[in-house]
């Protein structure tokens, strides 16, 4: 049986870039759905971030998101020379959606205030580039060591 090339690490990335595609991508005709489905009273929390989430920049933002995670799952899964450039867009474009929810939502609806969304967001962009540097050494050849 031969052996696959790919190293776990690789996979289970590709993987998770595919199943955040599939979200975001589904995500915006739940979001639009919602909208004409639900009436949350207009000075709630709940129809503010209806608003936001429905709102002209999401389309295009989750959108992005989702089209940047799904060409980055699929240039890792091949293991493509510019595996990295796509890891590194759909990772700019995750920071973007993240920034962007951070100051649409309500803070109300954040757990733990902005300072914490703010901090999450920090701790997303460590792990985004922790993980470039593991995809950047297994293109860079040293994908043996990776495993």
């Amino acid at each position: 049986m031969p052996r696959c090339s790919r190293p776990a690490g690789v996979t289970l990335v590709s993987l998770g870039l595919l199943c955040i595609s599939l979200s975001a991508l589904v995500n915006l005709g739940v979001w639009t759905w919602l909208r004409k489905q639900v009436a949350f009273p207009p000075e709630s929390p709940a129809a503010a971030l209806v608003n936001a989430l429905t709102g002209p920049l999401f389309i295009p933002i989750a959108g992005a998101y989702g089209l940047a995670a799904l060409i980055a799952a699929a240039a890792v899964w091949l293991m493509r020379p510019w595996m990295t450039l796509a890891f590194a867009t759909w990772s700019v474009a995750a920071l973007a959606f993240c920034s962007w929810f951070l100051w649409s939502a309500p803070t109300v609806l954040i757990w733990g205030g902005f300072m914490a969304g703010a901090a999450f967001v920090v701790v997303v962009a460590i792990l985004l580039w922790l993980i470039y540097r593991y995809l950047r050494r297994v293109a860079s050849g040293g994908a043996r060591a990776a495993v």
